[in-house]
């Protein structure tokens, strides 16, 4: 668990440094907001608001299912890096997420993080693919303990901006 969430924040410090440090250099949209969908394990609804924080600095929350569970979360994402030669976007981030668990009713409570690059079609529409991992404790109702779990997630998707 220490080790997780050392990693979490270092991604995180690296990450915030990295967005401060970067210039607008790419393609530049006027779209403040975007909708998707990612396609992998767990399926995902997001809706998110560029530069919420500030230059490079977005957030958006989430809404996702996986075997047997369904979570809302939220997570800050920071622009790490802006190509030159391709309107692509690379970001990392994380967040905290509440779960709820339909086998054997459980509650959880619990923090990701995650590395993505979205590649933008035109203003409208972006492909993305992203890679996380998470960690959840699980409070189980029905049996009434507590465990925590370590989850991968992984998805490729579509954004709608506008």
């Amino acid at each position: 668990m220490r080790k997780v969430l050392i990693t979490l924040l270092a991604i995180t410090v690296f990450g915030v440094g990295a967005a401060f440090a970067q210039s607008d250099m790419g393609v530049q949209y006027n779209t403040t907001q975007w909708a998707g969908v990612g396609l992998g394990y767990p399926f995902q609804l997001y809706y998110g608001v560029n530069n919420a924080m500030g230059n490079n600095i977005d957030i958006r929350g989430r809404l996702s299912y996986g075997f047997w569970n369904l979570n809302v979360g939220a997570d800050v994402l920071y622009t790490v890096a802006q190509l030159q030669s391709a309107p692509v976007d690379v970001y990392v981030g994380g967040g905290p997420n509440v779960g709820f668990g339909f086998y054997g009713i459980g509650l959880g409570i619990g923090v990701s993080g995650v590395v993505g690059a979205e590649y933008r079609i035109n203003e409208q529409f972006g492909a993305f693919g992203e890679l996380g991992a998470g960690y959840t404790y699980w409070f189980n109702g029905a049996a009434g303990y507590l465990f925590g779990g370590f989850g991968p997630r992984g998805a490729i998707g579509v954004n709608y901006h506008f």
